[in-house]
């Protein structure tokens, strides 16, 4: 799969992978996120509208959320490398919950969980998959797997990767080519597609794992060569999405 021209489907706090009687404890996450939101000191969101918050989009509000976040867009991604998707018109509060750490005790927010975050609202919003959560605890303690989600078939756990272009490898002192490093993010995906299969909370087998493989901070020229490296470490192109192509 590859993202093409597909209608938008805005995805609202409604969720459908929610188990019946998780309802009261997710709308408990949704009111906590939106006094934390509101609590925030910047001009951007300290003014609300009627039925939710001044529109903002998915980069400041990570910037926001995450010191590490900002300073990785600071340091490497400054001006942006890639074109990237993003949007006003999105849920606030659900972004904010999905960005959290799940393994962490307490609310955090990574670099890492963020970008994962924007990467699976934008495959929501563009209706690539639908009814996307983290895994709960404790089951993401055993389960690496960024997220579970209830469709399309035969998809039920998705995970995200977000491979870099050869500037933001040289900055990071990898000593490392572009196509190795591809190469070497498709042996990672074709292990973990199998590898928690059978756990509890797991997926049954590796055709029930989705790839969303996000190219926002590679630069448009080396688009291509990371496709297809990555493809072939894989050994296949199914049950893998690329976005920012």
């Amino acid at each position: 799969m590859q993202l093409g021209d597909s209608k938008l489907i805005l995805s609202k706090t409604h969720n459908p992978n929610y188990l019946e009687g998780q309802q009261d404890q997710f709308f408990e996450q949704q009111r906590k996120a939106y006094n934390q939101i509101m609590s925030l000191d910047s001009s951007d969101f300290e003014r609300s509208i009627r039925g939710g918050f001044l529109p903002v989009n998915m980069d400041t509000l990570g910037r926001r959320l995450s010191q590490e976040y900002k300073e990785y867009q600071d340091q490497y991604n400054s001006p942006p490398i890639s074109d990237r998707f993003d949007t006003k018109d999105y849920d606030s509060a659900r972004f904010m919950q999905l960005s959290q750490d799940p393994h962490a005790k307490v609310e955090v927010y990574h670099k890492k969980t963020v970008d994962e975050a924007r990467s699976a609202i934008q495959a929501e919003i563009l209706g690539f998959i639908n009814g996307v959560n983290r895994l709960p605890k404790p089951y993401c303690q055993s389960v690496d797997l960024d997220f579970v989600i209830s469709g399309p078939s035969p998809f039920t756990h998705m995970d995200i990767k977000h491979p870099v272009g050869s500037a933001i490898l040289k900055k990071q002192k990898q000593n490392v080519t572009l196509r190795q490093a591809s190469s070497d993010l498709g042996k990672t995906i074709s292990r973990q597609k199998k590898y928690f299969c059978g756990l509890e909370q797991g997926p049954k087998n590796r055709k029930n794992v989705l790839h969303i493989v996000d190219l926002c901070y590679v630069p448009a020229h080396e688009k291509e060569i990371v496709k297809e490296f990555c493809i072939r470490g894989v050994g296949s192109s199914e049950g893998i999405l690329f976005l920012n192509t």
